[in-house]
């Protein structure tokens, strides 16, 4: 089963049972599953560390140690750094201040200063576990999973019961393949500290990789119990949930971890996976939009994320929201470069906003990574139609109805318009006539079609738009109507006339309809109302 990782900044510290904890955040894939990866968690309470405080005044020193630990677990990381400076001035021999106050730095995302600080620690005292675990946790955050293996090899030789030094050679094994490592190290973490969380997290790191998801499923919600608190452990068993399609429960524990965690982009991706599952394709958008402030894209955000984007833009297109749909499809597009369809929606939303060259644009790309999409066509088509270049429309609204029957009927009039303002009337009264062999003279396709030859009249053909089913039909059959009666009085050389009807077209606010954004066209054309309209360009 594939699966790469990489490992960033520490996201979570808490003190347990003597232990200081250190959660590193990361990211892992796999089976396609994006899994917020737990390299590391470190105690300096051990065996390893007390070496260093059995002088006659261990009890005060400890109380130092465990005063800046205090600060440093409720996120005062400067007042946690200042406390180990004054002691490391009173005990520049001590590597164990050097190794906490490196664990501190490590906590607060400076990896640089960790490290030189864990390596002066092994200078000093050479066989100080501790070190050589926190120095493992930085290699690991580093991705420099070699040396994390060899310094967390080198605590458990000198404390072959370091659960925490198991747990971080187990999240570099995994990251560098070794899954039955992964595994072996696991166990070894739990053995070595049963009561701890971070063994069963690590165990079901490495059984999910291993495909093992319900063993996965088992372990984490062990680690969740013994620590509810643990966010990372949140997001990896929704992530386990996610490979198990249990939409629902994934969303749970990814919502889980984020009320604990913010900053986790695996929660948010996974649970962008799984809304859009569950149909929740606006929440999905949320999530997307959080997961790549974060600076995650994988496979799937490039995929489904940008379908979740798209549904999202053109839900704000319909509710009236172009600013917000051009910004939705805009990110779609930023995740999915060749997606066609976010490419024509966008066309179409530039060209009701006016944005004609953007529009031309959008519908090229789209045609371009795809010359069958009768969608495309019919927008560029469209752009080319306001721009007046009568033949170029009328081809691409041929093409369009030829590989579309969801479009045919649509194309067949943008069809009759481009022929007809281009100057052949009488081929273009022919060709729509023949598309219409066979609808009944009721059908207000065939009525438009009708009056477009000459079979029936404006004021027929405009009484029939109150005879609609509902309201939605009606506003759709007044955008239409009046539009192709502007441009029938057009021809005849009424422009006052059409101009009338133009303007009650566009007065129907009907952004959505094509007709809309022509009529808009015709009155700048005509010198009519400005406003918002849909310039020539």
């Amino acid at each position: 089963m594939s699966h790469s990782y990489h490992f960033g900044p520490v996201v979570a510290s808490v003190l347990r049972a003597g232990a200081w904890l250190l959660v590193f955040g990361g990211v892992g894939w796999i089976g396609g599953v994006a899994l917020a990866q737990v390299p590391g968690e470190a105690g300096p309470f051990d065996a390893g560390a007390q070496k260093s405080l059995v002088d006659g005044k261990a009890a005060k020193e400890f109380a130092d140690y465990d005063r800046a630990l205090a600060k440093a677990q409720v996120g005062d990381f400067e007042g946690a750094i200042a406390d180990f400076d004054r002691l490391i001035v009173l005990k520049s021999w001590d590597g164990l201040a050097y190794a906490l106050r490196g664990a501190t730095r490590m906590r607060r995302g400076d990896l640089a200063a960790a490290l030189a600080d864990c390596n002066r620690a092994l200078e000093l005292d050479p066989d100080l576990s501790t070190a050589y675990r926190y120095r493992a946790g930085v290699w690991l955050a580093q991705g420099e999973f070699a040396k994390a293996i060899a310094d967390a090899g080198k605590a458990l030789e000198l404390d072959p019961k370091d659960a925490v030094a198991f747990a971080i050679r187990s999240g570099a094994h995994l990251a560098t393949g070794n899954q039955d490592g992964a595994l072996a190290d696991a166990e070894g973490a739990v053995a070595a500290a049963p009561k701890l969380a971070i063994g069963y997290h690590h165990r079901g790191n490495a059984r999910q990789a291993r495909g093992d998801v319900d063993g996965a499923l088992l372990d984490l919600t062990r680690a969740i119990e013994l620590d509810r608190t643990d966010a990372v452990a949140c997001a990896n068993r929704g992530a386990v949930q996610l490979a198990k399609r249990d939409w629902e429960a994934a969303v749970r524990d990814c919502s889980r971890a984020l009320e604990l965690h913010p900053g986790i982009a695996t929660a948010y991706r996974n649970r962008a996976e799984a809304r859009a599952n569950l149909g929740d394709q606006a929440g999905a958008a949320e999530d997307v939009e959080q997961a790549l402030a974060l600076g995650l894209k994988d496979a799937w955000m490039r995929r489904g994320g940008a379908e979740a984007m798209r549904e999202r833009g053109g839900a704000k297109f319909v509710g009236g929201d172009l600013k917000g749909a051009l910004a939705d499809l805009g990110g779609a597009l930023l995740l999915n470069e060749q997606d066609v369809a976010a490419l024509t929606l966008r066309g179409f939303v530039r060209m009701v906003a006016g944005d004609l060259d953007g529009a031309f644009a959008d519908s090229e790309r789209a045609i371009a990574l795809d010359g069958q999409s009768a969608d495309a066509l019919q927008v560029r088509g469209s752009v080319r139609y306001l721009r007046r270049q009568w033949p170029e429309a009328a081809e691409d609204f041929r093409r369009a109805g030829e590989l579309s029957g969801a479009v045919r009927e649509s194309a067949q009039f943008f069809l009759w318009l481009s022929r007809a303002r281009g100057g052949d009337r009488a081929g273009a009264d022919r060709e729509v006539a023949a598309s219409l062999d066979g609808r009944a003279e009721s059908d207000w396709m065939a009525m438009l079609g009708g009056f477009l030859t000459g079979r029936q009249t404006e004021e027929a053909l405009l009484a029939a738009v109150k005879n609609a089913s509902d309201a939605e039909a009606q506003r759709l059959r007044q955008c239409q109507g009046t539009y192709y009666a502007g441009v029938v009085r057009l021809l005849a050389g009424d422009r006052a006339g059409a101009r009338e009807l133009f303007r009650q077209c566009a007065d129907t606010g009907q952004t959505l309809v094509t007709e809309f954004c022509f009529a808009k066209g015709e009155e700048t054309e005509l010198g009519g109302s400005e406003g918002d309209a849909v310039r020539k360009n």
